[in-house]
């Protein structure tokens, strides 16, 4: 769908990136450059490698990861030309080369290959919801949105020590599962959880896989309550027993449409293996996802009381409970052109600015 002048007026009075959302997660400062290793300059042979067509010598690096390419850059002057023809390589250095800085710092980079990541910055649907995803989570390289992020405990990561709890694994078990070490920063939607040390996590999603793998399933615990049992065990049980009901399958629906069932417990680690990951359009341009004032003013009007009972009834279903419906769609971001066929239909857009000339839905 082609913009107009109009839709531009439109993306300008209603769009938005909600800072305090972004600056939540991974941030980094110094991105990846491209390798100032110092190469053998006496060799510009690629060895076997450069005896093989290009087609063959692209789908053989595309499976490494971008640790190995960059080592491969310093061997010589035609391994380095090689690389750096690879497309995957190419785009990734140039429109995401924070996302690699932080997979780097994050000791993660060797489990990613180019080929995965690129695929990933090609795609613009969160892997649990299928909505537009924002953002990547690093250990299993998937694209998300926050709601999924939230919610969705297969996009957390937890210490070892409590994976071990939930999954009865040994130490020995974790040395065979990608393990990350947190950036310092300050992470959480309030930005009031700063970390300076770095802490050793594990992706719950990659943990459970493990578990079913080699146990052939997942244990399961007692959730009982007994009468001597203190507050801080049974709130401990429900965590193991979120942990272990971790889906390994997309959501049915975002999570904000879905009834909760009441014991999502705290994130003590939110935001500490997610960053911002735009979508590469085929023109090459960055979709980075835009937010909605419309939306974020229904929410705000839903929290002082001010929705009218008929647009509550309207946008909220029977079963769910309206603060989870309102906050999700506050904090759901989309694409430009899905930008510009939500407003047509949204209700706060059209309270906030009831003057705009909204382009009419074929």
């Amino acid at each position: 769908m082609s913009e107009t002048p109009c839709d531009e007026d439109i993306l300008a009075s209603l769009s938005y990136r909600p800072r305090h959302l972004l600056r939540g997660m991974i941030s980094i400062t110094d991105p990846a450059k491209p390798s100032h290793l110092e190469h053998r300059p006496e060799l510009s042979s690629a060895g076997l490698l450069g005896h093989l067509p290009l087609e063959i010598l692209h789908h053989t690096l595309n499976i490494l990861d971008f640790q190995s390419l960059s080592r491969l850059l310093c061997v010589s002057r035609r391994s380095r030309s090689i690389v750096e023809s690879l497309p995957a390589y190419r785009d990734l250095m140039k429109y995401t080369p924070d996302t690699l800085k932080a997979l780097s710092e994050t000791c993660l980079i060797s489990f990613h290959s180019a080929e995965k990541l690129y695929t990933v910055l090609k795609s613009e649907t969160c892997i649990s919801c299928r909505e537009f995803g924002p953002f990547l989570f690093l250990p299993t390289c998937d694209r998300c949105c926050y709601e999924c992020l939230h919610y969705n405990q297969s996009l957390w990561v937890i210490p070892p020590s409590l994976a071990k709890q939930c999954f009865k694994l040994t130490q020995r078990d974790l040395k065979k599962i990608p393990l990350m070490q947190s950036i310092p920063g300050v992470y959480d939607i309030a930005h009031k959880d700063l970390r300076r040390g770095r802490l050793t996590l594990v992706s719950v999603k990659l943990v459970k896989e493990f578990a079913i793998r080699i146990n052939g399933s997942v244990p399961t615990i007692d959730t009982s309550i007994r009468h001597n049992m203190s507050d801080r065990v049974i709130k401990k049980m429900h965590t193991i027993k979120w942990f272990q009901e971790t889906p390994l399958q997309p959501l049915p629906d975002n999570p904000s449409r879905l009834p909760s069932n009441g014991n999502v417990p705290d994130n003590g680690y939110g935001g500490m293996a997610s960053m911002e990951f735009p979508s590469l359009l085929p023109n090459k341009v960055l979709e980075h996802g835009i937010w909605c004032r419309g939306c974020d003013w229904t929410f705000e009007q839903y929290r002082l009381g001010r929705i009218p009972n008929r647009v509550r009834d309207d946008m909220v279903p029977s079963e769910l409970h309206p603060f989870g419906v309102f906050c999700g769609i506050q904090r759901r971001a989309r694409s430009r052109s899905e930008f510009l066929v939500h407003i047509t239909q949204c209700y706060g857009a059209r309270e906030l600015f009831p003057t705009i000339k909204y382009r009419k839905q074929n």
